[in-house]
């Protein structure tokens, strides 16, 4: 149908705005960026010697707010402690890590560390929720990739700072 004689496009152009439609793909754009992210760190998480670092750099932020704002402590001092803290609980995370080799395979063994996650994603879920083809995984070759429910968690899990910051 037309309005006034003009084209679908020009009834658009004059109801949107150009700066409304710039914001619409900028927020797409953002959302892209955003899913990426999560995508990565949900990936590398899934890893069991990982979460412990990442775990204990979230609670030395907070123990640094605390001492920093609450205690008024010197920021030197406070960037010394959680930098340590945070150094430690990255250097535990991998510890006992082995890998075997059985005939021509190679098979990982984990640590205290990595047996504690590990266990987390295997009492959450190893079998997948569903199965795509990822066309840029094995160096571009493609694969098969599965989402579990551990990776979702992960994911889940990623995505709480986000959501955070929309509420402040």
């Amino acid at each position: 149908m037309r309005g006034d004689g003009n084209s679908l496009s020009a009834v658009a152009y004059r109801l949107i705005s150009p700066r409304t439609l710039l914001f619409v793909f900028i927020f797409f754009c953002l959302l892209l960026v955003a899913g990426a992210f999560v995508n990565l760190i949900a990936g590398v998480l899934s890893n069991p010697t990982v979460p412990l670092g990442i775990i204990a750099l979230a609670a030395t932020g907070l123990l640094m707010g605390q001492m920093l704002y609450r205690w008024k402590m010197d920021l030197i001092v406070v960037t010394a402690i959680t930098l340590t803290i945070d150094l430690v609980a990255m250097g535990v995370g991998p510890l006992g890590l082995q890998q075997v080799t059985q005939g021509d395979q190679f098979k990982t063994i984990q640590g205290p560390v990595g047996q504690i996650f590990l266990s987390l994603n295997q009492a959450i879920g190893t079998q997948p929720v569903c199965q795509y083809f990822d066309p840029t995984a094995r160096q571009f070759k493609g694969s098969v990739a599965s989402i579990t429910p551990a990776y979702i968690l992960w994911m889940w899990s990623s995505l709480l700072p986000w959501s955070s910051w929309s509420s402040g």
